[in-house]
């Protein structure tokens, strides 16, 4: 749906950017990112529990293969909040498809 940050703080989303990226989360723990039909990350990925460079609190992360970390959380709409643990890293929002 969209990413906003980096140093300049711009947003992307597939209308400026002509990209479709789809996730998926897969029920034996393999994260896989797709940019336009090109699988670019497949990995193995856990749910742990870590300090946030944000806010300094405690919050659940997924850790794919023990670099790539991301804090998510859900917002009103259902739709996955993914931030980077970056201070020039992204916030993402990405809407659930079936």
């Amino acid at each position: 749906m969209s990413s906003t940050g980096g140093i300049a703080g711009v947003t992307y989303t597939p209308e400026i950017t002509g990209e479709t990226i789809v996730l998926e989360f897969t029920s034996d723990s393999v994260y896989k990112l797709v940019r336009n039909d090109s699988l670019l990350i497949d990995c193995d990925f856990r749910i742990i529990q870590s300090e946030s460079i944000y806010d300094q609190e405690i919050t659940d992360m997924i850790e794919c293969d023990g670099y790539l970390r991301r804090s998510f959380s859900f917002n009103a709409s259902g739709d996955l909040v993914l931030a980077d643990e970056a201070f020039d890293g992204f916030i993402s929002q990405y809407k659930r498809i079936k």
